[in-house]
């Protein structure tokens, strides 16, 4: 637990703009690895409700962080890449 305070802690020192999920949001993402992931896995996978997780990967969108596009059927769920990578230093 103490890596991801740190990771997270020096996610949002480099980049002040982020909220604490929205960081924990791109640090699951850069794990993730390429390809993206739906919303609906993230939330899953980090135990937030998923309304939360869309909203933090919509900010994060705004922000120029991903790219979100439907995942199609009839479901809520969006797929969330990523479009900057994180400093290697905060990985």
């Amino acid at each position: 637990m103490q890596t991801l305070e740190r990771a997270l802690a020096s996610l949002q020192r480099t980049y002040p703009a982020l909220d604490a999920l929205q960081a924990l949001v791109l640090l699951a993402l850069d794990e993730q690895g390429e390809g993206g992931i739906s919303s609906a896995r993230l939330s899953r996978r980090l135990e937030i409700e998923h309304a939360l997780i869309r909203r933090a990967c919509a900010e994060l969108e705004a922000q120029g962080w991903v790219r979100l596009t439907a995942a199609g059927k009839a479901t809520p769920a969006l797929r969330v890449e990523r479009l900057r990578s994180l400093p290697n230093t905060l990985a």
